[in-house]
C-alpha cells in the first residue's frame, strides 16, 4: 500500500505538470534513493514500498510467530507440570 500511494502520488504530480506538491514529494528523495519526481520516480516508489511493505510484513510475522511458540511453550511446560503433579499425588 505505501508503494501504490507513492507511485500515485508521483504520476499524479507528474500528470499535473508538478506545480501542486512537487516540493513536498521530492522530500521523498531523502529516504529513497534514486528517486525522483518522474514516471521513474514512481516506478521506484512503487518498488521501495514494495519492498518495504514486504520486509515490514515479514519482520511482524516472524516477532509474532516467535510469541505465539514461547507462549505455546510455556502452556506445555505448565501442562506436563500438573500431569506430573497428578501422578505423584495418586503414588503418595
Amino acid at each position: 500500500m505505501l508503494g501504490t500511494a507513492i507511485a500515485l502520488a508521483t504520476a499524479v504530480l507528474v500528470i499535473r505538470g508538478g506545480e501542486v506538491v512537487g516540493p513536498h514529494l521530492s522530500l521523498i528523495g531523502n529516504y529513497l534513493p534514486g528517486y525522483t519526481v518522474s514516471w521513474l520516480g514512481a516506478a521506484l516508489g512503487l518498488l521501495y514500498g514494495l519492498l518495504t511493505g514486504f520486509v515490514g510484513g515479514f519482520a511482524f510475522a516472524t516477532l509474532r510467530n516467535i510469541a505465539v511458540v514461547l507462549y505455546l511453550r510455556w502452556i506445555w511446560t505448565r501442562f506436563q507440570h500438573h500431569v506430573a503433579n497428578d501422578l505423584l499425588d495418586r503414588l503418595s
